[in-house]
């Protein structure tokens, strides 16, 4: 039997992905599910209190109380998309170091 056909059982250090490629693929996903929703959760907010708005009949509270939200959810928005931007440089920089 020649000893070059034999067939070598892979171990550990065979393996091509390791476990910081495993953790930040893992982190990626979960940041960018969760700033997902976040955002959809913020349009749903800026889409409602503009109807408020609308509704407010001029009502000087009201329209207010709507702008005010109105604001929050840009502001909500506005992070969201400075958080996304964050966490995919930091993953790329986790890249290009390990």
């Amino acid at each position: 039997m020649d000893p070059n056909s034999i067939v070598k059982t892979p171990g550990p250090e065979d393996n091509p992905v390791s476990i910081v490629d495993v953790i930040t693929d893992l982190g990626t996903k979960t940041i960018n599910n969760v700033l997902l929703i976040a955002g959809a959760i913020a349009i749903g907010f800026l889409v409602y209190n503009s109807m408020r708005l609308m509704q407010s009949q001029g009502n000087e509270e009201q329209v207010e109380k709507a702008k005010k939200s109105i604001m929050y959810s840009i502001w909500g928005i506005v992070l969201i998309t400075l958080s996304l931007v964050i966490a995919k440089n930091l993953v790329g920089f986790i890249d290009t170091v390990s």
